[in-house]
């Protein structure tokens, strides 16, 4: 399928139709609660996982990364109060907080495929039990993809070092990581985003309609973080009007943005597999 300009504009007109006609800016709010909801815990299970395969560091790994690429403000609110949490539950408290890592995050992901049912317009009757297991085993199956790169993050460096002395390229040992490290994170962002617009629809779409709307997500996620830095750099007044809530009302309004743009990446993604289909 050829996408000239005129085409283009066409799709992104429809997904801009179908964002509003599908209600996906009240569907946002309930992302952003059920986000902000599910951070802690999954954050926790996350750990967990971690340790239970010998790797905590990992899990502790992509706690840091995700404050690192939020925006100060929201990273601030979530900071504290994360690392508290992380290094007081124990034992049973820590059961209770996978179990409830996994019942947030399956519910977050009903929330997210209603809106990707909507914005496909596949809509099938599958009983509760069925679309929770699947929702659960996205969890599950997200979690460990997580630490599984976030192992290959932290072992990379050293095992490309150790290769690198073993070779006789010691110069080839002082490579720097970062870029590389950004990239695959970028990469597993985008491939964990094409997985959700493949598998939450009931009528699975063609790869063809998936992966434009991961990436058009993927940049105005990119693009939010920066300019909402901006905005609150410029104009956080939000103390004034919430007194001692104005952190919270920051990270929702964030995470209101975030659930917005899946949404609207979703639409993308159906605009483009109706035109396939019409093809």
């Amino acid at each position: 399928m050829t996408v000239p300009g005129s085409r283009l504009f066409a799709l992104f007109s429809s997904a801009i139709t179908g964002f509003f006609r599908n209600g996906d800016a009240l569907i946002a709010g309930h992302l952003a609660f059920m986000g902000l909801l599910t951070l802690f815990p999954f954050l926790i299970f996350l750990v967990a996982l971690a340790g239970f395969a010998g790797n905590t560091e990992a899990g502790t790994t992509v706690v840091a990364y995700i404050l690192e690429n939020m925006p100060e403000d929201v990273a601030i609110v979530f900071e504290g109060p994360l690392l508290e949490v992380l290094q007081e539950v124990r034992g049973g408290l820590l059961t209770l907080g996978m179990a409830g890592a996994l019942w947030t995050a399956s519910s977050a992901l009903e929330g997210a495929r209603a809106g990707v049912e909507r914005a496909f317009g596949h809509a099938l009757v599958i009983p509760f039990w069925r679309r929770r297991l699947e929702s659960l085993a996205l969890v599950i199956v997200g979690a460990a993809l997580i630490l599984a790169v976030s192992t290959v993050l932290l072992f990379a460096p050293i095992l490309w070092a150790d290769t690198a002395a073993a070779m006789g390229f010691d110069s080839l040992s002082v490579l720097d990581f970062g870029s590389a490290r950004g990239l695959i994170s970028i990469a597993a962002v985008f491939l964990a985003l094409s997985g959700l617009y493949a598998m939450l629809p009931a009528q699975r779409p063609k790869w063809l309609a998936v992966f434009p709307g991961a990436l058009l997500t993927l940049l105005l996620w990119g693009a939010s973080a920066y300019s909402f830095s901006v905005y609150l750099g410029h104009f956080n007044n939000y103390d004034v009007t919430y007194g001692s809530l104005g952190g919270i009302v920051i990270a929702m309004l964030f995470f209101y943005l975030l659930g917005a743009i899946f949404l609207f990446g979703a639409e993308f993604n159906g605009a483009i597999n109706k035109a396939l289909e019409e093809d």
